[in-house]
């Protein structure tokens, strides 16, 4: 769908996260019940039948004018709302990160996107210049090979990818810790990103600013869009530490770039190693190196899903 002021509604209301939006529209599609006809309930049937408290069952309705301005804005922009369980969700996502997965997406660019091979590129703001040339020779290696590049859009190691990827002539997918609203390319961008060559995907409100914890689950998501993670310095701590950590719970292959002063500006690689990760020589970025990633890339959980999504989720408290 191009928009979805109802789901805008549920993502605003006071007091309902993601797992308690899946919950009510997991209700609402064994019920047989159309997410429009429940937010247009009193709020008297919303706290009775459906347990909601009162100020988040009024908050619903009151979030009507802000979604429908919104909604406004998202199809003036051509950005579409993408729902877990419904056609047009990303399959992938929805596998590797289970009940995880964010229940409403908001995408533009190339949807198609979606469905190739990808290898996700993760790493810190304050990166070296070193850091940042290795991730961007890494996505032009794999943009060569029709990989996907997946990355944070965040400065440094993510944005040195995406450019690399676009400049190659490849395609990359923005995750972003942001709502979408909030995306413009980059200075530099113009002249490598079009029409058809990015997307661009978020899981907050399409308004919502940079929060270091939104930060965090947008790395999650960038590893549940990805074949395989690639980890560029990573410390001890922090968001490129946490990305590696979700892609070892998620069995993402999982690597990690070595060069000779590693030891120093990335004291992360040897614990991920210790945990199974693989090594990339950074001197070597180039087919060798590429034809060991690609080997490890499994599409077999890129099958649409079976069973309901929502099945799991039989629960009478829709709130988080």
């Amino acid at each position: 769908m191009m928009h979805g002021t109802a789901y805008l509604q549920l993502m605003l209301a006071y007091g309902i996260g993601p797992k308690g939006i899946m919950r009510l529209l997991g209700r609402l599609q064994r019920e047989d019940r159309s997410i429009e006809d429940f937010i247009d309930a009193p709020v008297s049937e919303l706290t009775t039948d459906y347990g909601l408290g009162s100020d988040t069952a009024a908050s619903i309705g009151e979030m009507r004018q802000e979604s429908e301005l919104i909604a406004q804005e998202l199809e003036s922009n051509q950005i579409h709302t993408l729902v877990r369980g419904l056609e047009g969700y990303p399959i992938r996502l929805e596998h590797v990160l289970g009940q995880d997965a964010p229940p409403i997406i908001f995408a533009a660019g190339n949807l198609n996107i979606m469905e190739l091979k990808s290898v996700g590129i993760c790493g810190g703001r304050k990166a070296t210049d070193r850091g940042c040339e290795v991730a961007r020779k890494c996505a032009e290696v794999f943009s060569r090979a029709d990989v996907n590049i997946v990355s944070g859009n965040a400065p440094g190691v993510d944005i040195s990818a995406h450019y690399g990827a676009l400049a190659a002539g490849g395609t990359t997918t923005f995750v972003l810790a942001t709502g979408i609203l909030h995306f413009t390319a980059r200075s530099g961008f113009e002249d490598v990103i079009g029409d058809d060559n990015y997307l661009v995907m978020s899981e907050f409100s399409p308004r919502t600013g940079w929060h270091a914890h939104n930060a965090m689950q947008r790395n999650k998501t960038v590893c549940g869009m990805s074949n395989a993670i690639i980890l560029v310095e990573p410390a001890l701590k922090g968001g490129t530490f946490a990305a590696g950590t979700a892609a070892l719970q998620l069995q993402r292959p999982l690597f990690v770039v070595d060069y000779d002063d590693a030891r120093s500006i990335a004291k992360g690689n040897m614990y991920f190693i210790d945990r199974g990760a693989r090594t990339l020589d950074s001197d070597r970025i180039g087919s060798e190196e590429l034809a060991i990633v690609v080997s490890s890339l499994d599409t077999k959980l890129d099958r649409p899903v079976q069973s309901s999504l929502f099945d799991s989720l039989d629960s009478n408290d829709p709130q988080t």
